[in-house]
C-alpha cells in the first residue's frame, strides 16, 4: 500500500485533479504531491481541497525533490517559495478587497 503519490499534473482536462480525489476517497492517509511547472492561485486552491500535501516545481533540483518528498512523508505540507510568495500576494489582495467592501 503507497504513503505517498508524486502525480504529474500534466495529465490533462482537469484528470490529476480527479486522480487526487479518487487517491484520497479510497485511501485517505495516503500523501500526494503534485508536480507543475507553475501552477495558477485557483488550482492550487482545488488540489488543496482534494487533499494534495504538498507541491513541486517540475524543475526544482534533486535535493528540493527528496526534501518535499522527505517533509510530506513526515506530515508537514509543503509549496515552493515562488509559489508562496505568488499565493500569499493573491489571499492578501482578497484580505483588502473583503475589508474594503465591509467598510
Amino acid at each position: 500500500k503507497p504513503q505517498l503519490v508524486l502525480l504529474d499534473s500534466a495529465l490533462g482536462d482537469r484528470d490529476s485533479l480527479r486522480l487526487v480525489e479518487a487517491i484520497k476517497k479510497v485511501s485517505p492517509d495516503i500523501k500526494v504531491i503534485v508536480m507543475h511547472l507553475l501552477p495558477a492561485h485557483k488550482d492550487v486552491v482545488a488540489f488543496v481541497r482534494a487533499g494534495v500535501s504538498g507541491f513541486i516545481m517540475k524543475d526544482a533540483s534533486v535535493a528540493e525533490f527528496v526534501g518535499t518528498i522527505r517533509s510530506v512523508a513526515d506530515g508537514a505540507s509543503v509549496l515552493p517559495p515562488l509559489m508562496t510568495g505568488t499565493l500569499f500576494s493573491h489571499v492578501a489582495a482578497q484580505a483588502l478587497t473583503v475589508l474594503s467592501v465591509g467598510s
